[in-house]
Protein backbone atom coordinates (compact mmCIF):
# COMPACT_ATOMS: atom_id res chain seq x y z
CA UNK A 1 0.00 0.00 0.00
CA UNK A 2 2.87 2.38 0.69
CA UNK A 3 4.13 1.60 -2.66
CA UNK A 4 1.34 2.33 -4.20
CA UNK A 5 0.30 5.25 -2.47
CA UNK A 6 4.21 7.04 -3.30
CA UNK A 7 5.05 5.87 -6.68
CA UNK A 8 2.50 8.72 -8.12
CA UNK A 9 4.30 11.13 -6.65
CA UNK A 10 8.02 9.83 -7.94
CA UNK A 11 6.69 9.35 -11.52
CA UNK A 12 4.51 12.71 -11.57
CA UNK A 13 5.25 14.35 -9.15
CA UNK A 14 9.47 15.17 -9.42
CA UNK A 15 11.58 15.20 -11.62
CA UNK A 16 14.20 12.78 -10.20
CA UNK A 17 13.01 9.66 -12.43
CA UNK A 18 12.00 11.89 -16.08
CA UNK A 19 14.72 14.53 -16.29
CA UNK A 20 17.10 14.90 -13.46
CA UNK A 21 20.65 13.73 -13.34
CA UNK A 22 24.08 14.40 -11.50
CA UNK A 23 27.64 13.79 -12.87
CA UNK A 24 28.97 11.69 -10.32
CA UNK A 25 26.04 9.34 -10.96
CA UNK A 26 26.34 6.22 -12.39
CA UNK A 27 23.43 3.93 -14.60
CA UNK A 28 23.34 0.44 -14.89
CA UNK A 29 25.17 -0.71 -11.64
CA UNK A 30 23.86 -4.24 -10.68
CA UNK A 31 22.21 -5.18 -8.26
CA UNK A 32 25.17 -6.84 -6.24
CA UNK A 33 27.51 -3.87 -6.39
CA UNK A 34 25.01 -1.48 -5.57
CA UNK A 35 23.46 -3.54 -2.45
CA UNK A 36 27.58 -4.57 -1.55
CA UNK A 37 28.45 -0.53 -2.11
CA UNK A 38 25.38 0.75 -0.07
CA UNK A 39 25.93 -1.72 2.91
CA UNK A 40 29.98 -0.58 3.03
CA UNK A 41 29.10 2.48 2.56
CA UNK A 42 26.71 2.92 5.54
CA UNK A 43 28.30 0.84 7.78
CA UNK A 44 31.82 1.96 7.25
CA UNK A 45 31.36 5.13 6.49
CA UNK A 46 32.23 6.94 2.58
CA UNK A 47 35.71 8.20 4.64
CA UNK A 48 37.25 4.92 4.80
CA UNK A 49 39.21 3.62 1.40
CA UNK A 50 37.58 1.76 -1.27
CA UNK A 51 39.96 -1.42 -0.41
CA UNK A 52 38.96 -1.58 3.11
CA UNK A 53 34.90 -1.81 1.60
CA UNK A 54 35.67 -4.62 -0.78
CA UNK A 55 37.28 -6.46 1.64
CA UNK A 56 34.88 -5.88 4.49
CA UNK A 57 31.51 -6.22 2.52
CA UNK A 58 31.16 -9.97 2.78
CA UNK A 59 31.42 -10.55 5.69
CA UNK A 60 29.21 -7.76 6.79
CA UNK A 61 26.81 -9.25 4.54
CA UNK A 62 27.37 -12.36 6.19
CA UNK A 63 26.55 -10.77 9.41
CA UNK A 64 23.33 -9.08 8.26
CA UNK A 65 21.97 -12.21 7.07
CA UNK A 66 22.44 -14.14 10.48
CA UNK A 67 20.57 -10.96 12.38
CA UNK A 68 17.70 -11.49 10.00
CA UNK A 69 17.40 -14.96 10.27
CA UNK A 70 18.34 -14.56 14.26
CA UNK A 71 15.32 -11.97 14.27
CA UNK A 72 12.69 -13.96 12.15
CA UNK A 73 13.10 -16.84 14.49
CA UNK A 74 12.24 -14.44 17.02
CA UNK A 75 9.18 -12.13 15.35
CA UNK A 76 8.46 -12.69 11.76
CA UNK A 77 6.63 -9.41 11.42
CA UNK A 78 10.03 -7.25 12.21
CA UNK A 79 11.84 -9.32 10.38
CA UNK A 80 9.65 -9.67 7.18
CA UNK A 81 9.74 -5.00 7.90
CA UNK A 82 13.06 -4.87 8.17
CA UNK A 83 14.14 -7.03 5.13
CA UNK A 84 11.17 -4.97 3.41
CA UNK A 85 12.37 -1.61 4.54
CA UNK A 86 15.73 -2.80 2.90
CA UNK A 87 15.06 -4.44 -0.08
CA UNK A 88 12.06 -2.55 -1.61
CA UNK A 89 13.88 1.38 -2.09
CA UNK A 90 17.08 -0.87 -3.10
CA UNK A 91 15.30 -2.80 -5.95
CA UNK A 92 13.60 0.25 -6.87
CA UNK A 93 16.74 2.45 -7.52
CA UNK A 94 18.42 -0.01 -9.55
CA UNK A 95 15.47 -0.23 -11.20
CA UNK A 96 15.03 3.35 -11.90
CA UNK A 97 18.83 3.67 -12.34
CA UNK A 98 18.79 0.97 -15.55
CA UNK A 99 17.90 3.84 -17.91
CA UNK A 100 19.25 6.75 -16.88
CA UNK A 101 22.83 7.88 -14.31
CA UNK A 102 20.97 7.94 -10.91
CA UNK A 103 22.37 5.73 -8.25
CA UNK A 104 24.41 7.02 -5.70
CA UNK A 105 24.81 5.54 -2.35
CA UNK A 106 23.79 8.55 -0.67
CA UNK A 107 20.52 8.21 -2.86
CA UNK A 108 19.63 5.21 -0.04
CA UNK A 109 19.82 7.10 2.92
CA UNK A 110 16.65 6.35 4.31
CA UNK A 111 17.45 2.77 4.66
CA UNK A 112 20.49 3.33 6.73
CA UNK A 113 18.82 3.06 9.95
CA UNK A 114 17.29 -0.44 8.82
CA UNK A 115 21.08 -1.61 8.63
CA UNK A 116 21.43 -0.17 11.96
CA UNK A 117 19.06 -1.48 13.65
CA UNK A 118 19.33 -4.99 12.22
CA UNK A 119 22.99 -5.08 13.32
CA UNK A 120 22.24 -3.64 16.86
CA UNK A 121 19.59 -6.68 17.16
CA UNK A 122 22.42 -9.33 16.66
CA UNK A 123 24.53 -7.37 19.10
CA UNK A 124 21.85 -7.86 21.24
CA UNK A 125 21.46 -11.45 21.09
CA UNK A 126 24.72 -11.88 22.38
CA UNK A 127 25.74 -9.61 24.94
CA UNK A 128 21.83 -10.89 26.07
CA UNK A 129 22.97 -14.62 25.94
CA UNK A 130 19.73 -14.89 23.49
CA UNK A 131 22.44 -17.14 21.52
CA UNK A 132 23.59 -20.57 21.93
CA UNK A 133 26.60 -19.99 22.71
CA UNK A 134 27.16 -22.58 25.72
CA UNK A 135 30.95 -21.02 26.34
CA UNK A 136 31.01 -17.87 28.42
CA UNK A 137 34.49 -16.77 27.17
CA UNK A 138 33.98 -17.13 23.58
CA UNK A 139 30.49 -15.39 24.05
CA UNK A 140 32.38 -12.58 25.62
CA UNK A 141 35.02 -12.61 22.97
CA UNK A 142 33.03 -12.49 20.23
CA UNK A 143 30.92 -9.26 22.17
CA UNK A 144 33.90 -7.60 22.60
CA UNK A 145 34.85 -7.73 18.96
CA UNK A 146 32.04 -6.51 17.55
CA UNK A 147 31.61 -3.79 19.31
CA UNK A 148 35.34 -3.09 19.05
CA UNK A 149 34.54 -3.06 15.08
CA UNK A 150 31.89 -0.73 15.20
CA UNK A 151 33.96 1.38 17.45
CA UNK A 152 37.18 1.47 15.71
CA UNK A 153 35.45 1.64 12.33
CA UNK A 154 33.68 4.84 13.49
CA UNK A 155 36.78 6.08 14.98
CA UNK A 156 38.89 5.39 11.76
CA UNK A 157 36.10 6.82 9.41
CA UNK A 158 35.69 10.07 11.66
CA UNK A 159 39.59 10.47 11.92
CA UNK A 160 39.44 10.71 7.85
CA UNK A 161 36.89 12.66 7.59
CA UNK A 162 38.07 15.21 9.99
CA UNK A 163 41.78 15.20 9.39
CA UNK A 164 42.29 13.89 5.66
CA UNK A 165 41.68 16.54 2.88
CA UNK A 166 41.28 13.31 0.65
CA UNK A 167 38.09 12.86 2.52
CA UNK A 168 36.71 16.21 2.16
CA UNK A 169 32.83 16.23 1.68
CA UNK A 170 32.50 20.18 0.82
CA UNK A 171 35.11 22.50 -1.27
CA UNK A 172 37.61 24.19 1.10
CA UNK A 173 35.51 27.44 1.59
CA UNK A 174 38.08 28.10 4.59
CA UNK A 175 41.22 28.55 2.67
CA UNK A 176 39.07 30.56 0.21
CA UNK A 177 37.37 32.96 2.80
CA UNK A 178 41.51 32.95 4.28
CA UNK A 179 42.42 34.09 0.57
CA UNK A 180 39.89 37.03 0.53
CA UNK A 181 40.44 37.87 4.40
CA UNK A 182 43.88 38.65 4.31
CA UNK A 183 43.66 40.77 1.28
CA UNK A 184 40.41 43.02 2.41
CA UNK A 185 40.13 46.57 2.82
CA UNK A 186 37.14 48.73 4.56
CA UNK A 187 34.45 49.16 1.55
CA UNK A 188 35.00 45.67 0.23
CA UNK A 189 32.28 43.23 -0.20
CA UNK A 190 31.82 39.59 -1.91
CA UNK A 191 29.50 38.54 -4.33
CA UNK A 192 28.62 35.07 -5.83
CA UNK A 193 26.02 34.31 -8.11
CA UNK A 194 25.46 31.35 -6.81
CA UNK A 195 23.13 30.37 -4.18
CA UNK A 196 25.53 29.17 -0.90
CA UNK A 197 25.67 29.77 2.58
CA UNK A 198 29.30 28.33 3.24
CA UNK A 199 30.67 31.89 1.96
CA UNK A 200 28.33 34.08 4.26
CA UNK A 201 29.31 31.77 6.78
CA UNK A 202 33.09 31.51 6.45
CA UNK A 203 33.33 35.01 5.89
CA UNK A 204 31.47 36.17 9.00
CA UNK A 205 30.16 39.45 7.84
CA UNK A 206 33.26 40.70 6.81
CA UNK A 207 33.27 41.44 3.97
CA UNK A 208 29.92 40.98 3.63
CA UNK A 209 29.03 38.55 1.23
CA UNK A 210 25.50 39.25 -1.06
CA UNK A 211 24.14 36.78 -4.05
CA UNK A 212 23.30 38.22 -7.41
CA UNK A 213 21.28 37.46 -9.40
CA UNK A 214 18.95 35.94 -6.23
CA UNK A 215 17.40 33.28 -8.90
CA UNK A 216 19.35 31.35 -11.77
CA UNK A 217 18.46 33.46 -14.19
CA UNK A 218 19.31 37.06 -13.92
CA UNK A 219 16.35 39.97 -14.47
CA UNK A 220 16.75 44.25 -15.03
CA UNK A 221 16.85 44.16 -10.82
CA UNK A 222 19.52 41.74 -10.92
CA UNK A 223 21.64 44.99 -12.93
CA UNK A 224 20.13 47.45 -11.34
CA UNK A 225 21.69 45.79 -8.23
CA UNK A 226 25.07 45.73 -9.22
CA UNK A 227 24.75 49.64 -10.41
CA UNK A 228 23.64 50.30 -6.61
CA UNK A 229 26.65 47.97 -5.07
CA UNK A 230 29.17 49.71 -7.48
CA UNK A 231 28.66 53.13 -5.96
CA UNK A 232 28.55 51.83 -2.61
CA UNK A 233 31.43 49.78 -2.28
CA UNK A 234 35.39 50.34 -3.29
CA UNK A 235 36.41 46.67 -4.38
CA UNK A 236 33.85 43.76 -5.35
CA UNK A 237 35.03 40.60 -5.17
CA UNK A 238 33.39 37.52 -7.15
CA UNK A 239 33.65 33.94 -6.93
CA UNK A 240 31.85 32.95 -10.02
CA UNK A 241 29.91 29.37 -10.00
CA UNK A 242 30.92 26.44 -11.93
CA UNK A 243 30.29 26.99 -15.50
CA UNK A 244 26.91 26.27 -16.68
CA UNK A 245 25.54 26.33 -13.15
CA UNK A 246 23.97 28.98 -11.96
CA UNK A 247 23.82 32.56 -14.03
CA UNK A 248 24.67 30.15 -17.39
CA UNK A 249 25.73 33.45 -19.14
CA UNK A 250 28.00 34.60 -17.03
CA UNK A 251 25.95 38.08 -16.71
CA UNK A 252 27.45 39.06 -13.14
CA UNK A 253 31.14 38.32 -14.82
CA UNK A 254 30.36 40.24 -17.80
CA UNK A 255 28.87 43.54 -16.04
CA UNK A 256 31.76 43.95 -13.56
CA UNK A 257 34.60 43.19 -16.59
CA UNK A 258 33.02 46.10 -18.15
CA UNK A 259 32.26 48.27 -15.21
CA UNK A 260 35.14 48.34 -13.06
CA UNK A 261 38.82 47.24 -12.95
CA UNK A 262 39.74 43.66 -12.43
CA UNK A 263 42.79 43.07 -10.16
CA UNK A 264 42.69 39.61 -9.49
CA UNK A 265 41.69 36.65 -11.55
CA UNK A 266 43.03 33.61 -9.81
CA UNK A 267 42.34 30.12 -8.22
CA UNK A 268 42.39 29.09 -4.77
CA UNK A 269 41.52 25.63 -3.98
CA UNK A 270 38.92 24.35 -5.99
CA UNK A 271 37.14 27.80 -6.50
CA UNK A 272 37.72 31.26 -9.20
CA UNK A 273 37.85 34.50 -7.55
CA UNK A 274 38.45 37.82 -8.37
CA UNK A 275 38.49 41.53 -7.26
CA UNK A 276 37.67 44.37 -9.11
CA UNK A 277 37.50 48.22 -7.82
CA UNK A 278 34.42 49.99 -8.67
CA UNK A 279 34.62 53.62 -10.27
CA UNK A 280 34.83 55.22 -6.44
CA UNK A 281 38.56 53.27 -6.20
CA UNK A 282 40.03 53.78 -9.68
CA UNK A 283 39.01 56.91 -11.28
CA UNK A 284 41.32 58.77 -9.33
CA UNK A 285 43.84 56.94 -10.67
CA UNK A 286 43.35 57.28 -14.25
CA UNK A 287 45.60 58.89 -16.56
CA UNK A 288 43.60 61.64 -18.33
CA UNK A 289 43.32 61.71 -22.14
CA UNK A 290 39.34 63.12 -22.77
CA UNK A 291 39.56 62.46 -26.61
CA UNK A 292 36.83 62.11 -28.82
CA UNK A 293 37.29 58.75 -30.55
CA UNK A 294 33.64 57.89 -32.88
CA UNK A 295 30.93 58.19 -30.57
CA UNK A 296 32.76 57.72 -27.36
CA UNK A 297 35.41 59.71 -25.10
CA UNK A 298 38.92 58.00 -24.41
CA UNK A 299 38.84 59.00 -20.60
CA UNK A 300 42.23 58.27 -19.36
CA UNK A 301 44.17 55.17 -19.25
CA UNK A 302 46.37 53.16 -16.24
CA UNK A 303 49.34 50.50 -16.90
CA UNK A 304 49.89 47.60 -15.01
CA UNK A 305 53.02 45.77 -14.52
CA UNK A 306 55.96 48.56 -14.97
CA UNK A 307 58.37 48.36 -13.29
CA UNK A 308 58.57 50.90 -10.00
CA UNK A 309 56.40 53.08 -12.15
CA UNK A 310 58.91 52.91 -14.81
CA UNK A 311 57.10 52.20 -18.33
CA UNK A 312 60.51 50.00 -19.25
CA UNK A 313 59.90 46.49 -20.10
CA UNK A 314 62.31 44.20 -21.52
CA UNK A 315 61.80 43.06 -25.04
CA UNK A 316 59.70 39.82 -24.40
CA UNK A 317 57.63 41.56 -21.41
CA UNK A 318 53.71 41.49 -21.10
CA UNK A 319 51.93 44.32 -19.50
CA UNK A 320 48.16 45.37 -18.60
CA UNK A 321 47.12 48.72 -20.58
CA UNK A 322 43.35 49.61 -19.20
CA UNK A 323 41.52 52.15 -21.35
CA UNK A 324 38.22 53.74 -19.86
CA UNK A 325 35.63 55.00 -22.43
CA UNK A 326 32.51 57.05 -21.76
CA UNK A 327 29.60 56.85 -24.03
CA UNK A 328 28.40 59.70 -25.75
CA UNK A 329 25.44 58.14 -27.27
CA UNK A 330 23.97 54.47 -27.65
CA UNK A 331 26.35 52.34 -30.23
CA UNK A 332 25.20 51.87 -33.63
CA UNK A 333 27.69 49.43 -34.84
CA UNK A 334 30.33 46.56 -33.56
CA UNK A 335 34.30 48.40 -33.36
CA UNK A 336 37.18 46.91 -32.44
CA UNK A 337 39.33 49.02 -29.75
CA UNK A 338 42.98 48.88 -31.17
CA UNK A 339 46.08 49.47 -28.83
CA UNK A 340 49.03 49.74 -30.91
CA UNK A 341 52.83 50.48 -29.70
CA UNK A 342 54.66 52.11 -32.74
CA UNK A 343 58.12 53.48 -33.76
CA UNK A 344 59.22 56.91 -34.28
CA UNK A 345 58.43 55.73 -38.31
CA UNK A 346 54.82 54.82 -37.71
CA UNK A 347 55.92 51.01 -38.12
CA UNK A 348 53.49 48.73 -35.33
CA UNK A 349 55.89 46.82 -32.89
CA UNK A 350 53.32 45.46 -30.98
CA UNK A 351 49.54 45.33 -31.05
CA UNK A 352 46.67 44.40 -29.29
CA UNK A 353 42.99 44.71 -31.07
CA UNK A 354 39.92 43.11 -30.24
CA UNK A 355 36.11 43.86 -28.96
CA UNK A 356 36.07 46.17 -25.64
CA UNK A 357 35.83 44.35 -22.19
CA UNK A 358 37.17 41.09 -23.47
CA UNK A 359 34.43 40.84 -25.69
CA UNK A 360 31.99 41.30 -22.71
CA UNK A 361 30.69 44.59 -23.80
CA UNK A 362 30.72 45.40 -27.60
CA UNK A 363 30.24 49.02 -28.42
CA UNK A 364 26.71 48.14 -30.36
CA UNK A 365 25.46 47.81 -26.63
CA UNK A 366 27.26 51.21 -25.39
CA UNK A 367 24.88 53.63 -24.15
CA UNK A 368 24.84 57.01 -23.46
CA UNK A 369 26.55 57.87 -19.89
CA UNK A 370 28.45 54.59 -19.69
CA UNK A 371 32.13 54.04 -18.27
CA UNK A 372 33.13 51.45 -19.91
CA UNK A 373 36.63 49.61 -18.68
CA UNK A 374 38.22 48.03 -21.18
CA UNK A 375 41.74 46.00 -20.37
CA UNK A 376 44.27 45.22 -22.78
CA UNK A 377 47.40 42.50 -22.95
CA UNK A 378 49.83 43.86 -24.69
CA UNK A 379 52.62 41.54 -25.79
CA UNK A 380 56.23 42.96 -26.25
CA UNK A 381 58.38 41.64 -29.45
CA UNK A 382 60.74 44.37 -30.67
CA UNK A 383 63.65 45.67 -30.55
CA UNK A 384 65.10 47.91 -27.69
CA UNK A 385 64.15 51.43 -28.28
CA UNK A 386 61.45 54.03 -27.56
CA UNK A 387 57.99 53.66 -28.77
CA UNK A 388 54.27 55.60 -28.70
CA UNK A 389 51.24 53.48 -26.93
CA UNK A 390 48.55 54.53 -29.66
CA UNK A 391 44.69 53.65 -28.75
CA UNK A 392 41.50 54.07 -31.27
CA UNK A 393 38.88 52.61 -33.34
CA UNK A 394 38.91 50.05 -36.26
CA UNK A 395 37.28 52.45 -38.97
CA UNK A 396 37.53 55.51 -36.94
CA UNK A 397 40.83 57.62 -38.52
CA UNK A 398 41.13 59.51 -34.74
CA UNK A 399 43.38 57.77 -33.28
CA UNK A 400 45.06 59.30 -29.61
CA UNK A 401 48.52 58.75 -28.46
CA UNK A 402 48.75 58.01 -25.19
CA UNK A 403 52.37 57.68 -23.70
CA UNK A 404 56.27 56.55 -24.35
CA UNK A 405 57.44 52.90 -23.67
CA UNK A 406 60.87 52.10 -23.40
CA UNK A 407 62.18 48.39 -24.53
CA UNK A 408 65.41 47.47 -22.84
CA UNK A 409 67.51 45.07 -23.77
Amino acid sequence: MLVAAYAPWVLFGTNRVTTYGEASAQQSVSLLDQFSRTLASFILSDTVPDAVKSMLWLPLALALLASLIYLARQDRARAAFLWLWLAAPTLALYVIALGRPLFLERYLNGIAPAYYLAFAVGLAAILNYKLQITNERLRRVLAAFCLLFFVGASAYALSNYYFDPAYAKAPNWRALAQFISARQQPGDLVIQNFTEMSPIYYQNGSPPVLTVPKDYLPTAADEKTLQQLNQDYRRIWFIPAAPDFWDPNHFVEKYLTHADDRQIDTRVAEFGVQLYLTPREFSPKIIPVNAPIGSAVLVGYQIRDSVGGALEFPRSATFTVTLYWRALQPGAKDFNILLHLVDANGRVAARQDGAPAEGNYPTSQWRAGDLIVDAHELKLDAAPGTYTLVAGMDGIATSVPLTQVTITP
